[in-house]
């Protein structure tokens, strides 16, 4: 017998009472779990109430029970056009038995059936599958199939919305091209500028196509919600400001309160009371070498050749706002700096690993609302979103000391830093500074207002900061002379380190990516036939790992966050980094190492493809005798393990 309940939902629907309805039929559940008649109320319930999401999910499992039934079924139809998922509602209806889409509820759908609906997109499958490519960043792959279906099915509004996200990821090809034809007759004076008309040009050119497909696809789709959230973002990266609305939107879609959006820009640009800034080096324009090396090769395109380094600078803001994770500085007359901006090459960061950040562009960011920690007195910030990486904090955030120091207020000054950093990132950190260093933890999720904020640019523009899938430029990243010499002699001297010569290393790696495949041959190699021993950093305290590479003649390893450590590297010392062929920043690196007087040089291994969507972070495999030919190179001397012992 049907429940009363359901009779009275049934009621409430024709009388327009809708969520008493659903409320009725969800009372019923709750006693009946499982109840097949209260889920098909509960469904058709949610479709005339206009819950469209929610009354797919519910009228799809009420037609297992009945498969047959005609209302469920429109019902379902409805709610799937409703969503904007058209051609999979024609691929259902054409699925239905003949009699049931004979009936007078689906004469629109039998007219929409005879216009094909195979030309409205390929099935659920194809489109899965595109989209799962796209979110690994597979964008080779995603074009290659994508391609092919948009010319196959010319209605299919998804497909141009998947164009635009792949323009929208794909647009920094064309701006390395425009950063690579280096502007003849351009002095180190002027470059800075000339680049960033350069490139606000190319980004310009770009989201204008983005925007042009994205309008044409919600011409016949209005209701798709991910070709309009994809809109407002490129508004957003052009510098128009959201309404409340979109605001409002996107809070709810993250649950969490939101601030802005609020004006960015960079820390020279001036300010009347907010924020103070000494320059003390200007931007230079060097030249990045080739870089010697061995195997594979290099896919050098971009990673030499004429780079610009970062000018360096000491900035102070008063009443100013950090939040752990981020690299923004919300300064108190409403606007907000980011560091990365400082640089000619700052229009192409990607915010998307800044966990204060929720959208950003060059002209503005919308932050998380995040509960506020007062610190009295003035502050260090070497907050920011790549922090917790040990490569990173040593040559990125460490060598932001440099200019800090020079400040007279440093002296006084607590340091903030990232809560839940490995302990390694703590005592770098008082070593350079002296154990007395007061050292304020912010912990995710939290934000630290201070009077008095001392911060700094970067030395080095990490080209991990760059926007998803852009390939590397030549001045993304050149590594800081200057800087590696300040951390090399000012660690030293508070070691202490006495260097005990004639040590070779071969540094291992006990996780991540870029992983060696053959990692035990080359090992077995180095250890029994040229006199390495093995080090394992990750288990050692800083201050050990900092007197092993002193010490150490040779070091041979993954090139990464371990081999960081090179930077304490005596001169005279040989470096082998293994690498795969995607160059990235490795050839400024190698070049600040020479610098140095440091002898260096690359074994390129073969990367396999399928480990890993990124290509920097793939696996590879050395070839020995490519390892051997760069030792004999750098006048490494054939030692057997039982000589290197005694």
């Amino acid at each position: 017998m049907t429940d009363r309940r359901l009779l009275a939902a049934r009621d409430a629907g024709l009388r327009g009472q809708h969520q008493q309805a659903v409320d009725l039929c969800i009372a019923v559940l709750q006693e009946r779990p499982g109840n097949s008649e209260a889920c098909a109320y509960l469904g058709l319930s949610l479709w005339r109430a206009a819950a469209y999401p929610q009354a797919v999910e519910v009228i799809l499992e009420a037609l297992r029970h009945w498969p047959n039934q005609p209302e469920l079924n429109l019902a379902l139809l409805d709610s799937w056009r409703a969503l904007g998922e058209e051609d999979v509602a024609l691929r259902f209806a054409a699925a239905l038995p003949a009699d049931l889409l004979a009936g007078p509820l689906f004469r629109t759908w039998r007219a929409a059936l005879s216009q094909g609906a195979a030309e409205l997109g390929p099935g659920l499958g194809v489109e899965d599958r595109l989209a799962r490519m796209y979110d690994q960043g597979l964008l080779d792959e995603f074009e290659r199939e994508l391609i092919p279906q948009i010319q196959t099915h010319p209605r299919w509004a998804k497909g141009r919305v998947f164009h635009a996200l792949l323009s929208f990821s794909r647009r920094g090809s064309a701006v390395t091209e425009a950063m690579l034809r280096w502007p003849e007759n351009t002095s180190i004076t002027n470059v800075d500028s000339v680049w960033r008309k350069e490139l606000a040009a190319a980004l310009s050119a770009y989201r204008d196509k983005v925007v042009a497909q994205i309008l044409e696809a919600q011409g016949e789709r209005p209701e798709d919600s991910q070709a309009r959230m994809l809109l407002a973002h490129v508004r957003f990266e052009n510098g128009v400001d959201f309404s409340k609305g979109e605001v409002d939107a996107m809070a709810l879609q993250i649950q969490t309160p939101l601030l802005g959006p609020i004006p960015l820009r960079t820390a020279r640009e001036p300010s009347a009371t907010a924020l103070t800034v000494k320059l003390l080096e200007s931007a230079t324009v060097i030249h990045i070498p080739e870089p010697r090396s061995f195997g594979a090769g290099f896919e050098l395109t971009g990673a030499v050749g004429p780079a610009l380094t970062s000018a360096r600078y000491v900035a102070v803001a008063t009443s100013a706002k950090v939040a752990a994770g981020s690299d923004v500085v919300l300064l108190s007359d409403g606007s907000a700096v980011c560091d990365p901006l400082t640089h000619a090459l700052g229009e192409l960061v990607n915010y998307v690993s800044d966990s204060w950040i929720v959208l950003g562009s060059t002209k503005q960011v919308l932050l998380r609302d995040l509960p506020i920690t007062q610190v009295d007195g003035p502050a260090i910030s070497l907050l920011g979103a790549s922090a917790r990486f040990y490569g990173h904090w040593l040559l990125d955030h460490l060598l932001r000391l440099r200019s800090v120091l020079e400040h007279p207020l440093a002296s006084q000054a607590c340091v903030l830093v990232e809560d839940k950093m490995p302990a390694s990132h703590y005592e770098s950190l008082q070593w350079l500074l002296g154990h007395d260093v007061v050292i304020r933890r912010v912990a995710p999720g939290h934000c630290v207002q201070t009077d008095c904020l001392l911060f700094a640019g970067p030395d080095v523009f990490f080209p991990h900061l760059t926007r998803r899938y852009l390939p590397a430029a030549p001045s993304v990243a050149p590594s800081s002379i200057g800087g590696m010499a300040f951390l090399r002699e000012r660690m030293l001297a508070s070691l202490g380190a006495q260097r005990r010569q004639g040590r070779r290393f071969v540094v291992r790696r006990t996780s991540g990516t870029r992983q060696v495949q053959n990692e035990a041959a080359v090992c077995d190699m180095l250890v029994n036939h040229w006199g390495f021993e093995e080090l394992f950093p990750e288990a050692l305290s800083f201050a050990v790992q900092v007197r092993h590479f002193h010490d150490a003649d040779v070091i041979v390893g993954v090139q990464g966050s371990a081999l960081s450590n090179c930077v304490f590297c005596a001169p005279g010392a040989c470096v082998i980094a293994l690498c795969s062929s995607f160059a990235a920043n490795f050839p400024s690196w190698a070049y600040a190492l020479e610098s140095s007087g440091i002898h260096h040089c690359f074994v390129v291994g073969e990367a396999a493809q399928d480990s890993h969507f990124l290509a920097i972070q793939r696996d590879f495999h050395i070839d020995l005798e490519a390892l051997r030919s760069a030792l004999i190179s750098l006048g490494v001397s054939h030692r057997p393990h039982e000589l290197a012992a005694s």
